[in-house]
Protein backbone atom coordinates (compact mmCIF):
# COMPACT_ATOMS: atom_id res chain seq x y z
CA UNK A 1 0.00 0.00 0.00
CA UNK A 2 2.81 2.43 0.85
CA UNK A 3 4.55 1.68 -2.45
CA UNK A 4 1.29 2.28 -4.29
CA UNK A 5 0.76 5.61 -2.53
CA UNK A 6 4.28 6.80 -3.26
CA UNK A 7 4.52 6.11 -6.97
CA UNK A 8 1.81 8.56 -8.17
CA UNK A 9 3.56 11.43 -6.37
CA UNK A 10 6.83 10.63 -8.16
CA UNK A 11 5.03 10.39 -11.51
CA UNK A 12 3.33 13.74 -10.92
CA UNK A 13 6.64 15.33 -9.97
CA UNK A 14 8.08 14.08 -13.25
CA UNK A 15 5.22 15.74 -15.07
CA UNK A 16 5.91 19.07 -13.35
CA UNK A 17 9.65 18.71 -13.93
CA UNK A 18 9.09 18.27 -17.65
CA UNK A 19 7.07 21.48 -17.60
CA UNK A 20 9.85 23.19 -15.68
CA UNK A 21 12.35 22.25 -18.38
CA UNK A 22 10.07 23.79 -21.00
CA UNK A 23 9.51 26.96 -18.95
CA UNK A 24 12.48 27.49 -16.61
CA UNK A 25 12.24 30.04 -13.85
CA UNK A 26 8.73 29.22 -12.62
CA UNK A 27 9.15 29.01 -8.87
CA UNK A 28 5.68 27.55 -8.37
CA UNK A 29 6.55 24.51 -10.48
CA UNK A 30 9.81 24.11 -8.56
CA UNK A 31 8.03 24.10 -5.21
CA UNK A 32 5.33 21.72 -6.40
CA UNK A 33 7.89 19.35 -7.91
CA UNK A 34 10.04 19.23 -4.78
CA UNK A 35 7.04 18.65 -2.50
CA UNK A 36 5.61 15.86 -4.66
CA UNK A 37 9.02 14.27 -5.08
CA UNK A 38 9.66 14.35 -1.35
CA UNK A 39 6.29 12.82 -0.48
CA UNK A 40 6.74 10.07 -3.05
CA UNK A 41 10.18 9.05 -1.81
CA UNK A 42 8.99 9.32 1.80
CA UNK A 43 6.36 6.65 1.15
CA UNK A 44 8.66 4.32 -0.79
CA UNK A 45 11.78 4.65 1.40
CA UNK A 46 9.80 4.27 4.65
CA UNK A 47 10.77 7.71 5.86
CA UNK A 48 9.46 8.62 9.32
CA UNK A 49 6.49 8.62 9.96
CA UNK A 50 5.78 6.20 7.09
CA UNK A 51 8.15 3.57 8.50
CA UNK A 52 5.85 1.42 10.62
CA UNK A 53 5.45 -1.34 8.01
CA UNK A 54 9.17 -2.19 7.96
CA UNK A 55 9.53 -3.65 11.49
CA UNK A 56 6.14 -5.36 11.07
CA UNK A 57 7.45 -7.03 7.91
CA UNK A 58 10.76 -8.10 9.43
CA UNK A 59 8.94 -9.54 12.43
CA UNK A 60 6.44 -11.66 10.51
CA UNK A 61 8.45 -12.69 7.44
CA UNK A 62 11.59 -14.73 6.90
CA UNK A 63 14.47 -12.38 7.88
CA UNK A 64 16.69 -13.46 5.00
CA UNK A 65 14.01 -12.91 2.35
CA UNK A 66 12.76 -9.59 3.71
CA UNK A 67 16.31 -8.25 4.16
CA UNK A 68 17.01 -9.03 0.50
CA UNK A 69 13.82 -7.32 -0.66
CA UNK A 70 14.39 -4.23 1.49
CA UNK A 71 18.04 -3.97 0.43
CA UNK A 72 17.09 -4.02 -3.25
CA UNK A 73 14.18 -1.64 -2.69
CA UNK A 74 16.05 1.01 -0.68
CA UNK A 75 19.19 0.74 -2.79
CA UNK A 76 17.49 1.08 -6.15
CA UNK A 77 15.14 3.84 -5.03
CA UNK A 78 18.08 5.78 -3.56
CA UNK A 79 19.95 5.48 -6.86
CA UNK A 80 16.80 6.60 -8.65
CA UNK A 81 16.64 9.65 -6.39
CA UNK A 82 20.30 10.47 -7.01
CA UNK A 83 19.47 10.56 -10.69
CA UNK A 84 17.22 13.57 -10.08
CA UNK A 85 20.07 15.46 -8.41
CA UNK A 86 22.45 14.53 -11.21
CA UNK A 87 20.02 15.57 -13.94
CA UNK A 88 18.49 18.83 -12.69
CA UNK A 89 20.82 21.73 -12.01
CA UNK A 90 18.34 23.69 -9.90
CA UNK A 91 17.87 20.69 -7.59
CA UNK A 92 21.58 19.94 -7.46
CA UNK A 93 22.36 23.53 -6.43
CA UNK A 94 19.54 23.82 -3.89
CA UNK A 95 21.02 24.04 -0.39
CA UNK A 96 17.55 23.69 1.15
CA UNK A 97 17.15 20.27 -0.49
CA UNK A 98 20.41 19.02 1.02
CA UNK A 99 19.49 20.50 4.39
CA UNK A 100 16.17 18.67 4.26
CA UNK A 101 17.94 15.39 3.43
CA UNK A 102 20.28 15.77 6.40
CA UNK A 103 17.43 16.66 8.75
CA UNK A 104 15.16 13.81 7.63
CA UNK A 105 18.05 11.34 7.70
CA UNK A 106 19.06 12.31 11.23
CA UNK A 107 15.47 12.01 12.47
CA UNK A 108 15.21 8.54 10.92
CA UNK A 109 18.38 7.46 12.70
CA UNK A 110 17.16 8.94 15.99
CA UNK A 111 13.72 7.31 15.86
CA UNK A 112 15.16 3.95 14.78
CA UNK A 113 17.82 4.03 17.47
CA UNK A 114 15.38 4.85 20.26
CA UNK A 115 12.92 2.12 19.26
CA UNK A 116 15.66 -0.45 18.63
CA UNK A 117 17.14 0.18 22.09
CA UNK A 118 13.90 -0.89 23.77
CA UNK A 119 12.80 -3.52 21.24
CA UNK A 120 12.28 -7.06 22.58
CA UNK A 121 12.03 -8.83 19.20
CA UNK A 122 15.20 -9.48 17.21
CA UNK A 123 13.27 -9.50 13.94
CA UNK A 124 11.72 -6.07 14.49
CA UNK A 125 15.14 -4.80 15.52
CA UNK A 126 16.39 -5.73 12.05
CA UNK A 127 13.70 -3.49 10.57
CA UNK A 128 14.78 -0.52 12.67
CA UNK A 129 18.39 -1.01 11.62
CA UNK A 130 17.36 -0.97 7.96
CA UNK A 131 15.43 2.28 8.52
CA UNK A 132 18.49 3.77 10.22
CA UNK A 133 20.68 2.73 7.29
CA UNK A 134 18.34 4.57 4.93
CA UNK A 135 18.69 7.62 7.17
CA UNK A 136 22.48 7.44 7.04
CA UNK A 137 22.33 7.20 3.25
CA UNK A 138 20.17 10.34 3.09
CA UNK A 139 22.63 12.14 5.34
CA UNK A 140 25.53 11.11 3.10
CA UNK A 141 23.74 12.49 0.03
CA UNK A 142 22.88 15.62 2.00
CA UNK A 143 26.57 16.39 2.50
CA UNK A 144 26.51 17.88 -1.02
CA UNK A 145 29.97 16.66 -1.96
CA UNK A 146 31.62 13.84 -3.94
CA UNK A 147 32.89 12.48 -0.61
CA UNK A 148 29.30 12.13 0.54
CA UNK A 149 28.36 10.18 -2.58
CA UNK A 150 31.39 7.93 -2.02
CA UNK A 151 30.26 7.30 1.56
CA UNK A 152 26.78 6.55 0.24
CA UNK A 153 28.11 3.79 -2.03
CA UNK A 154 30.34 2.45 0.74
CA UNK A 155 27.25 2.09 2.92
CA UNK A 156 25.45 0.16 0.17
CA UNK A 157 28.31 -2.33 -0.35
CA UNK A 158 28.87 -2.93 3.36
CA UNK A 159 25.12 -3.14 4.00
CA UNK A 160 24.85 -5.95 1.47
CA UNK A 161 27.39 -8.20 3.24
CA UNK A 162 26.23 -7.28 6.74
CA UNK A 163 22.55 -7.94 6.02
CA UNK A 164 23.48 -11.15 4.21
CA UNK A 165 25.21 -12.61 7.27
CA UNK A 166 22.92 -11.09 9.92
CA UNK A 167 19.62 -11.99 8.26
CA UNK A 168 20.95 -15.42 7.28
CA UNK A 169 21.88 -16.18 10.87
CA UNK A 170 18.53 -14.88 12.10
CA UNK A 171 16.66 -17.06 9.62
CA UNK A 172 18.39 -20.22 10.84
CA UNK A 173 17.83 -19.14 14.44
CA UNK A 174 14.14 -18.59 13.73
CA UNK A 175 13.83 -22.08 12.23
CA UNK A 176 15.49 -23.69 15.26
CA UNK A 177 13.33 -21.78 17.75
CA UNK A 178 9.97 -22.51 16.07
CA UNK A 179 9.67 -19.03 14.59
CA UNK A 180 10.31 -17.18 17.87
CA UNK A 181 12.85 -14.33 17.87
CA UNK A 182 11.79 -12.74 21.16
CA UNK A 183 14.88 -11.91 23.18
CA UNK A 184 13.46 -13.43 26.36
CA UNK A 185 12.98 -16.73 24.56
CA UNK A 186 16.48 -16.54 23.04
CA UNK A 187 18.21 -16.08 26.41
CA UNK A 188 21.34 -18.24 26.37
CA UNK A 189 20.77 -19.45 22.80
CA UNK A 190 24.26 -18.31 21.87
CA UNK A 191 25.71 -21.07 24.04
CA UNK A 192 23.90 -23.64 21.91
CA UNK A 193 24.87 -22.13 18.54
CA UNK A 194 27.90 -19.91 19.24
CA UNK A 195 29.15 -19.87 15.64
CA UNK A 196 25.78 -19.06 14.10
CA UNK A 197 24.93 -16.39 16.64
CA UNK A 198 28.47 -14.99 16.67
CA UNK A 199 28.45 -14.34 12.93
CA UNK A 200 25.03 -12.68 13.06
CA UNK A 201 26.06 -10.43 15.95
CA UNK A 202 29.29 -9.47 14.22
CA UNK A 203 27.29 -8.39 11.17
CA UNK A 204 24.82 -6.45 13.35
CA UNK A 205 27.62 -4.60 15.13
CA UNK A 206 29.29 -3.91 11.79
CA UNK A 207 26.22 -2.10 10.47
CA UNK A 208 26.28 0.47 13.27
CA UNK A 209 29.93 1.33 12.64
CA UNK A 210 31.67 -0.53 15.44
CA UNK A 211 35.43 0.22 15.30
CA UNK A 212 37.58 -2.13 13.19
CA UNK A 213 34.54 -3.51 11.35
CA UNK A 214 33.42 -2.84 7.79
CA UNK A 215 31.18 0.21 8.27
CA UNK A 216 33.56 2.02 10.60
CA UNK A 217 35.70 3.89 7.98
CA UNK A 218 32.67 5.33 6.15
CA UNK A 219 30.76 6.03 9.37
CA UNK A 220 33.80 7.84 10.87
CA UNK A 221 34.20 9.92 7.71
CA UNK A 222 30.50 10.79 7.83
CA UNK A 223 30.67 11.99 11.45
CA UNK A 224 33.88 13.92 10.80
CA UNK A 225 32.64 15.86 7.78
CA UNK A 226 29.01 16.21 8.83
CA UNK A 227 30.01 17.77 12.15
CA UNK A 228 31.61 20.61 10.21
CA UNK A 229 28.66 21.04 7.81
CA UNK A 230 25.66 20.50 10.06
CA UNK A 231 26.51 19.88 13.72
CA UNK A 232 22.83 19.72 14.73
CA UNK A 233 21.99 16.86 12.37
CA UNK A 234 25.20 15.06 13.31
CA UNK A 235 24.31 15.33 17.01
CA UNK A 236 20.78 14.04 16.46
CA UNK A 237 22.03 11.07 14.45
CA UNK A 238 24.75 10.34 17.00
CA UNK A 239 22.12 9.91 19.71
CA UNK A 240 20.27 7.48 17.45
CA UNK A 241 23.48 5.57 16.70
CA UNK A 242 24.08 5.18 20.44
CA UNK A 243 20.61 3.62 20.66
CA UNK A 244 21.51 1.17 17.88
CA UNK A 245 24.71 0.27 19.72
CA UNK A 246 22.75 -0.26 22.94
CA UNK A 247 20.39 -2.58 21.06
CA UNK A 248 23.30 -4.63 19.73
CA UNK A 249 24.84 -4.93 23.19
CA UNK A 250 21.46 -5.99 24.62
CA UNK A 251 21.25 -8.79 22.07
CA UNK A 252 24.83 -9.85 22.82
CA UNK A 253 24.16 -9.90 26.56
CA UNK A 254 20.89 -11.80 26.15
CA UNK A 255 22.09 -14.47 23.75
CA UNK A 256 25.23 -15.17 25.75
CA UNK A 257 23.78 -14.73 29.23
CA UNK A 258 25.70 -16.88 31.74
CA UNK A 259 24.09 -20.29 32.14
CA UNK A 260 23.10 -21.58 35.53
CA UNK A 261 24.42 -24.89 36.86
CA UNK A 262 20.99 -26.45 36.35
CA UNK A 263 20.93 -25.44 32.71
CA UNK A 264 24.41 -26.78 32.13
CA UNK A 265 23.37 -30.20 33.40
CA UNK A 266 20.67 -30.30 30.70
CA UNK A 267 23.20 -30.49 27.86
CA UNK A 268 23.54 -26.78 26.99
CA UNK A 269 27.14 -26.28 28.10
CA UNK A 270 30.03 -25.60 25.76
CA UNK A 271 31.51 -28.98 26.63
CA UNK A 272 28.46 -30.76 25.25
CA UNK A 273 28.30 -28.49 22.21
CA UNK A 274 31.86 -29.15 21.10
CA UNK A 275 31.95 -32.86 21.93
CA UNK A 276 32.93 -34.89 18.81
CA UNK A 277 30.06 -37.00 17.45
CA UNK A 278 30.14 -38.23 13.87
CA UNK A 279 28.42 -35.96 11.35
CA UNK A 280 28.24 -33.04 13.74
CA UNK A 281 32.01 -32.63 13.47
CA UNK A 282 31.83 -31.85 9.75
CA UNK A 283 28.98 -29.44 10.41
CA UNK A 284 31.06 -27.60 12.97
CA UNK A 285 33.96 -27.41 10.55
CA UNK A 286 31.76 -25.78 7.91
CA UNK A 287 30.39 -23.42 10.53
CA UNK A 288 33.87 -22.43 11.60
CA UNK A 289 34.84 -21.77 7.99
CA UNK A 290 31.72 -19.67 7.42
CA UNK A 291 32.27 -17.66 10.60
CA UNK A 292 35.91 -17.14 9.71
CA UNK A 293 34.91 -15.92 6.26
CA UNK A 294 32.35 -13.51 7.74
CA UNK A 295 34.71 -12.09 10.31
CA UNK A 296 37.55 -11.94 7.79
CA UNK A 297 35.57 -9.76 5.39
CA UNK A 298 34.20 -7.46 8.09
CA UNK A 299 37.58 -6.96 9.77
CA UNK A 300 39.57 -6.73 6.54
CA UNK A 301 37.36 -3.98 5.13
CA UNK A 302 37.39 -2.16 8.46
CA UNK A 303 41.18 -2.27 8.91
CA UNK A 304 42.27 -1.74 5.31
CA UNK A 305 39.62 0.43 3.63
CA UNK A 306 42.05 1.82 1.07
CA UNK A 307 42.31 -1.61 -0.54
CA UNK A 308 38.61 -1.43 -1.45
CA UNK A 309 38.29 2.32 -1.98
CA UNK A 310 39.35 2.38 -5.67
CA UNK A 311 36.78 -0.26 -6.47
CA UNK A 312 33.97 1.68 -4.76
CA UNK A 313 35.10 4.92 -6.44
CA UNK A 314 34.11 3.41 -9.78
CA UNK A 315 30.47 3.79 -8.75
CA UNK A 316 30.90 7.56 -8.88
CA UNK A 317 31.08 7.30 -12.67
CA UNK A 318 27.34 6.60 -12.66
CA UNK A 319 26.69 10.24 -11.75
CA UNK A 320 28.96 12.57 -13.67
CA UNK A 321 27.64 15.80 -12.13
CA UNK A 322 27.41 15.05 -8.40
CA UNK A 323 30.13 12.40 -8.26
CA UNK A 324 32.98 14.30 -9.91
Amino acid sequence: AFQTFGMPFILLSGFFLSGLEASPGQTELVTQSVVLLGIGFAFILAVVPFHTWVPMLTEESNPYSVAYVLFILTGMVSLFGLGFFDRFVWLRDSESAYLLLRLVGSIMVLVSGVWAAVEEDWGRMLGYYIIAETGFSLMAIGMHSPQGILIFFWFIVVRFFSLLFWAGGMSITKERTNGNLNLKSLAGFGHQRPLLVGGALAAQLSIIGTPFLASYPARFALWQQLSMIDAASAGIALIGNIGLLAAGLRVLNTLFIPLSDETRTQGRSLIDIFSPAGKLVSERVSNWLLLGFVMGILVLVGLFPRLFLPWIENFLLMFSQIGS
